[in-house]
């Protein structure tokens, strides 16, 4: 009237659950095939019924016309998922949307929890029932709902506890008088994994080098978790070489058993302190990281020496011959006019001749 174009109504977007608001076109149909429409008066239990009339075309006959009578009534029991109403929805094509109970990712072998609260808002009691869980799927119900008295409210837990590494899905529902309450149940199951930055590892072993005797070498490494939840991790340490005489463990690693936060990163630092001359030193050091499928699993080696000045030879030859009692043994402790150790024991000669002619021409 005023020569201005008429605003359109802006459209309410629908909240998760829900549906979606209908269209101009939807809502004349709608307004046309109801004929009737009535509510519960006051004192009553809440209900709502309409009357439709619906068209039916045949090819070749005149259009005929069915009418259809629907009731809805208040359910005897309500559920609610972290504070929010549990309720169905049918779309236009006709498929129902059921409410979503997601647990989200979880490691495998761990398990999580939720829980679904049940009112029964009717004047008299009933009996819930739910439907069996597929006894090979990773969704365990806990708790199970009884007999509900009128007015009276119950908790329904269900765990998840995944197996494998996969995408888990099932349908559910809760059974009372008059009703069903129906939801579906989703998680996926991952493995955590843990990256080792900064140690250097040579087919699997790692060489933390050369000690004097009652003194210590220290080296730090990182463990990462790249998972997208918290892990613990732990070390498990295994001597398998030479023993200290003081019976303590020539290798360590601290902080041995942690949480580390998902994108987070822990630095280790891991210990060599020997206090016998020997080239024996060995552990297994193992980084436990649960249902991680890459195994973290190390052969550390180490040597330990008397005096800062010595003889080595690094070459496979030597470093897997067999410990000699003449190398270091029968020299600790001894006096001045113990014999001497023999190099032609320890060492290849004709290796190091070539060696130092090669080197000093």
């Amino acid at each position: 009237e005023d020569g201005e174009p008429k605003k359109k109504k802006k459209k309410k977007k629908a909240k998760p659950g829900e549906m979606p608001p209908l269209t101009d076109e939807e809502e004349k149909v709608y307004k046309a095939l109801r004929q009737s429409h009535s509510a519960s008066v006051e004192g009553e239990d809440w209900s709502v019924h309409d009357r439709w009339q619906v068209p039916v075309f045949v090819k070749g006959a005149p259009t005929m016309f069915l009418e259809v009578s629907t009731t809805t009534v208040m359910p005897t029991v309500v559920g609610r998922y972290k504070g929010r109403m549990m309720r169905s929805a049918v779309g236009k094509d006709g498929s129902e949307t059921v409410p979503l109970i997601d647990f989200g990712k979880l490691p495998v072998g761990q398990e999580a929890v939720l829980t679904i609260n049940l009112t029964n808002v009717s004047k008299v009691g009933t009996a819930v029932s739910p439907h069996i869980l597929d006894p090979f799927g990773p969704f365990v119900l806990l708790r199970s709902p009884g007999f509900m008295e009128a007015g009276s409210s119950q908790a329904v837990s269900i765990a998840f506890r995944p197996r494998k590494e996969s995408t888990f899905r099932e349908n559910n529902w809760l059974d009372f008088m008059g009703g069903r309450l129906r939801y579906c149940l989703t998680g996926i199951g991952v493995s955590p994994h843990f990256a080792v930055e900064g140690l250097e590892v040579d087919n699997g072993m790692v060489d933390v080098g050369d000690v004097l005797a009652g003194r210590e070498l220290q080296k730090t490494f990182t463990l990462r978790n790249q998972s997208p939840f918290e892990v613990t991790y732990s070390i498990q340490i295994r001597n398998v070489g030479e023993i200290n005489a003081s019976q303590l463990n020539p290798v360590d690693c601290v902080p041995s058993r942690k949480a580390v936060a998902a994108g987070e990163e822990q630095e280790v630092a891991l210990t060599f302190a020997g206090d016998t001359e020997s080239l024996q030193y060995q552990a297994l050091v193992k980084i436990v990281v649960p249902n991680q499928k890459e195994k973290l699993e190390y052969r550390v080696v180490g040597r330990c020496w008397a005096q800062a000045a010595y003889l080595y030879d690094p070459s496979p030859t030597a470093r897997s011959a067999p410990l000699r009692l003449d190398r270091f043994k029968d020299q600790a402790g001894a006096s001045e006019e113990a014999s001497p150790i023999m190099l032609e024991h320890t060492f290849p000669m004709t290796m190091a001749q070539a060696r130092e002619e090669a080197e000093f021409p």
